[in-house]
C-alpha cells in the first residue's frame, strides 16, 4: 500500500469516527432533552444525602430555578427536603438490605418551606463488586391525587351522614356482592355494631337474620341481569311474635357510562 493510499485510509477512518461521534452526541443530547423535560422529577444522590444530578422538573417541584441551584444549595437531603432526616436514613437502610428498589409515599419540603406529598420510586446503582454508588429515583407530586382522595372521602362521609338519618334499610354492594356502603338502620338489622363490621363482606360471610335474608334474596339475580327491582311488596311473617310485616323494596344496579355494572 502506497503512502497516498495510507493517507486516504486514515482520513476515511477519521471521518467515520467523526460521524460516529456526531451520532453519539445526538443521542446524548436527546437523552438530556428527555431527562430535563420529563413529566416526573428525576434525581441521583449519594447515600450520604447530596444531590449529584436532578432534572428541571424536580428542581421546579422543590421551588428552585434550576437543577444547578438544587445541587449547590441543598447540603443535606434528609434534613432539608424530608420532614425528618431519620426517615431518609431508614429508606437507605431498607434499600441496602432489601432488593435495591422501593416505592414510597412521603412528604417533601420546598425551598419556601411549604410541604407537599410525593410518591418516590428508588433504585440503587451498584458497582460490579456490589458496592453501592448512588441512589437514583423518580419523584411524583401527588398533591392533586391526595386532594381528590380527600374530596371523595368527604363526599362519602356526607353521604353516610345523610343515609344514616333515613329509617329505611339502605345498602350498596359491589359487582362481587360485597357490601361497600350501608346505613345505620340496615347495620342494626344485621346486628353490626360498626360499619366496618359489614364492609367488604358478602351475604355468605354474615349470619343473616330472617328479615335480612328475605330482603337480600334476589341481589345476585339483579347483579347478573342488570335490571332494576322497583317498588315490589314482600311480606315477612314473624313466628315468635305471630306478626306479618310488609315491605316495599327497590333495588337498582348502578352502571358506568359504558353501561357496565
Amino acid at each position: 500500500m502506497t503512502n497516498q493510499e495510507n493517507h486516504i485510509d486514515i482520513i476515511s477512518k477519521l471521518n467515520e469516527l467523526r460521524n460516529q461521534n456526531a451520532i453519539l452526541n445526538a443521542e446524548i443530547e436527546k437523552f438530556h432533552t428527555y431527562f430535563d423535560n420529563a413529566p416526573l422529577g428525576i434525581f441521583r444522590a449519594t447515600l450520604g444525602g447530596k444531590y449529584v444530578e436532578v432534572n428541571n422538573t424536580f428542581a421546579r417541584m422543590l421551588g428552585f430555578n434550576s437543577p444547578d441551584e438544587v445541587i449547590k444549595n441543598v447540603k443535606d437531603i434528609g434534613s432539608e427536603i424530608y420532614l425528618s432526616s431519620s426517615e431518609r436514613k431508614r429508606i437507605v437502610r431498607n434499600l441496602t438490605k432489601g432488593g435495591g428498589s422501593l416505592k414510597y409515599d412521603t412528604f417533601f419540603r420546598r425551598k419556601d418551606g411549604t410541604i407537599f406529598p410525593v410518591r418516590l420510586y428508588f433504585k440503587l446503582s451498584r458497582e460490579n463488586n456490589g458496592n453501592t454508588l448512588f441512589l437514583s429515583g423518580i419523584v411524583e407530586d401527588i398533591t392533586e391525587q391526595k386532594n381528590t382522595e380527600e374530596y371523595l372521602l368527604q363526599e362519602r362521609n356526607q353521604l353516610k351522614t345523610l343515609i344514616d338519618a333515613i329509617p329505611d334499610y339502605i345498602y350498596l354492594k359491589d359487582i362481587n356482592g360485597r357490601f361497600i356502603l350501608s346505613n345505620q338502620a340496615f347495620e342494626k338489622l344485621l346486628n353490626c355494631h360498626e360499619s366496618s363490621d359489614l364492609l367488604g363482606r358478602s351475604d355468605e360471610e354474615i349470619n343473616l337474620p330472617g328479615l335480612a335474608a328475605e330482603l337480600l334474596a334476589n341481589d345476585k339475580q339483579i347483579l347478573s341481569q342488570g335490571k332494576p327491582f322497583n317498588n315490589s311488596e314482600i311480606s315477612v311473617h314473624n313466628k315468635d311474635k305471630k306478626e306479618t310485616h310488609y315491605y316495599y323494596i327497590s333495588k337498582v344496579p348502578l352502571k358506568d357510562r359504558k353501561g357496565r355494572i
